[in-house]
């Protein structure tokens, strides 16, 4: 994930291990790489031989959430949609795509890089923008892909603007997208222009996600005091904040055990949460276990746990293409922006009230969502002082969130109700 610097520090979410952090004025999430890089993709098993973590294949994952019922059963593949992800961007991130496709076996990705803002120069590290469009190109082959480089303010590309980012949210509402997917996130402040791209894109209809950020509750940045913090725009009420999972499954794809947090804990790698100081807790957010005092977050959670359920992209860290499993709220932000658009699909309109949907089914025996009721999100300071996090629990939690799903149940019952 990203960060932003001085105005808003996007936490870019994709972890390879170990940890490379990248930080923005808007800062990208972590990109967490979790096990050395490999010229053939690697199985599971491999990967556990390896570095003693488990990655897993398209195939695998979309087993787990019920995607390949809708790919084989129905041809629902994104058809007729595009989707939209705001990050920088590097030279070989087509051509990494079409490999990853050809490799997958899936349809030839069709994919618009677009610069809205300016030429954006490259980031320093390319696992993040492989992780985002292969990601969503994994879970929905069909859709197009519009990919908006935004440029940096730092020669490492890590560093994000709120105004070329709002010109990015306005661009993608222009081209009419179904989703956007962010990977980054910054200290809560109130970024006039950002956040009115993003009210003015929920409100043409847009389904807008982003990271909870991948280190708890503290958001590691320079000159950061050593508390609590609450990262944007994951407080935004018209945002989607996707917290980490870790699973376990087969080779197949069929889980092992019941998912959990993604709680590595110490000084990194767990699932961001918290309430905003800005944002008043929304109508739609009041069920037990949330904060009246603000805006609540993550509001659900997918695999992000780079040692446990990590995601195997095609990318090129120094130079030359290889493959490295990776994790972070970076894969389980554009997983869900892409089963959104599988289940806009369904519909036959656009989703624009994803958050609501989500509680309310949350509240229902049948809606689809699996509570998660272990795990954590402390972080430990380099100083090696504790800052309390939270406790994943019975029912909404500031880990999880409402939880997960691993069923297309879950998927159709979102294309009924955020409408």
């Amino acid at each position: 994930m990203i960060l932003t610097r001085s105005l808003i520090a996007l936490t870019a979410a994709a972890i390879v291990v170990p940890a490379a952090t990248v930080a923005w004025a808007g800062t990208p999430t972590r990109v967490h790489v979790a096990g050395g890089p490999s010229s053939d993709a690697p199985t599971t098993q491999q990967c556990l031989r390896r570095s003693g973590i488990r990655c897993y294949s398209p195939a695998q994952l979309n087993r787990a959430y019920g995607v390949t019922e809708l790919h084989n059963n129905q041809g629902v593949q994104g058809q007729g949609h595009t989707i939209a992800i705001v990050m920088n961007r590097y030279e070989g991130l087509k051509q990494d795509l079409r490999y990853a496709s050809q490799n997958w076996g899936l349809p030839k990705p069709r994919i618009r890089v677009v610069h809205p803002a300016g030429k954006a120069g490259t980031l320093g590290d390319p696992v993040e923008p492989s992780l985002d469009v292969q990601t969503v190109h994994s879970v929905a082959p069909r859709a197009k892909i519009l990919f908006l480089a935004v440029p940096s303010s730092s020669l490492s590309g890590a560093v994000l603007e709120p105004k070329p980012l709002a010109e990015a949210i306005r661009y993608a509402t222009k081209q009419g997208v179904t989703a956007i997917s962010m990977s980054f996130g910054g200290l809560e402040q109130r970024y006039a222009p950002f956040r009115r791209a993003l009210k003015a894109a929920h409100e043409a209809g847009i389904a807008i996600f982003t990271g909870s950020g991948d280190d708890g509750v503290y958001l590691p940045a320079p000159g950061l005091p050593r508390k609590r913090m609450t990262v944007y725009p994951a407080t935004d009420p018209h945002v989607t904040a996707v917290g980490g999972t870790s699973i376990t499954l087969d080779g197949s794809g069929a889980r092992l055990t019941d998912d959990v947090a993604w709680s590595t804990g110490g000084n990194q790698d767990s699932s961001g949460g918290g309430v905003s100081k800005l944002n008043k807790r929304p109508k739609w957010q009041r069920v037990p276990g949330t904060s009246s005092r603000g805006r609540n977050y993550p509001d659900i959670s997918l695999a992000a746990d780079p040692a446990g359920s990590s995601f195997t992209v095609r990318t090129r860290p120094q130079g030359t293409p290889t493959w490295l499993p990776v994790g972070g709220t970076s894969h389980s932000t554009p997983y869900l922006a892409a089963v959104t658009t599988l289940a806009s699909q369904l519909a036959g309109k656009p989703l624009p009230n994803v958050n609501p949907a989500i509680y309310k089914l949350s509240q229902r025996r049948s809606g689809g969502v699996d509570d998660i009721v272990w795990g954590w999100n402390y972080f430990v300071t380099p100083e090696g002082n504790t800052i309390q996090g939270y406790v994943a629990v019975p029912g909404y939690d500031r880990v999880t969130g409402v939880g997960t799903f691993s069923t297309s149940g879950f998927i159709r019952a979102l294309a009924r109700y955020a409408q």
